[in-house]
């Protein structure tokens, strides 16, 4: 049994689950070279100034308090629940958890936290 396989051709990229190779056989190096997985994989996010990380913090403290959540701020991280941390930029995409149900609901409401 092989891991997961990861192709990569002229930028896209293909995930072959280790379960479904059977072989695997280099029929010869066509010469190119190997891509770069930094900007391959790069997330795109916007970048906060401090300030703007301060307000969108307390703005989501304060809209998770309104739901009813016990939220804990450690410095840059907020903890929700004692399963959820939500790191900086404080978007669906930094929350971090092992229990996938919760960090989907946190994730929606998150999501929903009204703009300014």
């Amino acid at each position: 049994m092989f891991d997961s396989l990861v192709l990569v051709d002229n930028g896209q990229v293909t995930t072959i689950p280790g379960h479904a190779v059977a072989e695997i056989t280099v029929i010869g190096d066509n010469g190119s070279k190997a891509p770069d997985f930094d900007t391959l994989f790069r997330i795109n996010h916007q970048t906060l100034v401090p300030e703007e990380l301060t307000l969108r913090k307390d703005e989501l403290i304060k809209w998770l308090k309104k739901n009813r959540l016990p939220v804990v701020d450690f410095d840059e991280k907020l903890n929700v629940a004692n399963t959820v941390d939500i790191l900086p930029p404080y978007n669906a995409n930094s929350c971090v958890s092992s229990n996938e149900v919760v960090l989907t609901r946190i994730q929606k409401l998150v999501n929903n936290l009204p703009t300014r």
